[in-house]
């Protein structure tokens, strides 16, 4: 199987590179260390399977992989994170890749049995993200399942220690819709004040997600 990588730091790809190189079945062609580049690749190099990195500094890996689908293109996806917690879980969950592997806990010399399993179209998620994506789907105060697309963007924003002012301004609104919004959360979570916000946030891992650039294309 043919491979491209698209990692943020060369290192990981150098990692998957060792990890694949005494399988003969198993060819990394080609690694991006951004996400332009790397739906680049995708385009010339037409491997089987692509592992993206999900923290990518200009499109994440969920923006590639919705790219390259929007363009036929037919690699099986495996996405690499430092983080395992329910958004990143979920959206890896709908955005279609077919296995997850956690940087914090990944040996990289089971790569090669990960990539076979999602080769014959199988699925491949460690037992901790299994977990994780379980319990987020029972939870019936899930912040997917009953706060709009704006206010998880607003909850994450405060996440991030925003203040309601410069939320308002990353998002072009006033002040007080902020406001408004902010307590409509927490009444939907069923939560009582802003700490409250930012340790629910933080837990589900509603932080550092929407930068400058993000933000920008959503307004």
């Amino acid at each position: 199987m043919r491979i491209v990588v698209a990692a943020e730091y060369p290192i990981i790809a150098e990692a998957v590179k060792l990890g694949c190189r005494d399988d003969s079945n198993l060819e990394v062609v080609g690694s991006a260390s951004t996400g332009r580049n790397a739906i680049e690749l995708f385009k010339q190099l037409n491997p089987d399977v692509g592992i993206l990195d999900l923290s990518l500094p200009d499109l994440d890996g969920f923006q590639v992989i919705d790219i390259v689908r929007q363009q036929r293109l037919p690699p099986l996806f495996l996405a690499i994170s430092m983080r395992c917690d329910p958004y990143i879980v979920r959206k890896v969950e709908i955005s279609g890749f077919h296995g997850f592997i956690d940087l914090r806990t990944v040996i990289f010399t089971e790569l090669r049995k990960i990539i076979a399993t999602i080769g014959r179209r199988d699925a491949s998620f460690p037992p901790a993200f299994v977990s994780v994506l379980s319990c987020h789907q029972r939870d019936p105060l899930a912040f997917d399942k009953i706060l709009s697309n704006r206010q998880q963007m607003i909850l994450a924003l405060i996440g991030d220690l925003m203040t309601d002012i410069e939320i308002a301004d990353s998002l072009n609104m006033t002040p007080c819709a902020i406001e408004r919004q902010r307590h409509r959360i927490m009444d939907k979570l069923e939560l009582s004040s802003r700490l409250d916000l930012v340790r629910y946030a933080r837990r589900e891992g509603l932080f550092g997600i929407f930068g400058p650039r993000w933000l920008r294309l959503a307004t």
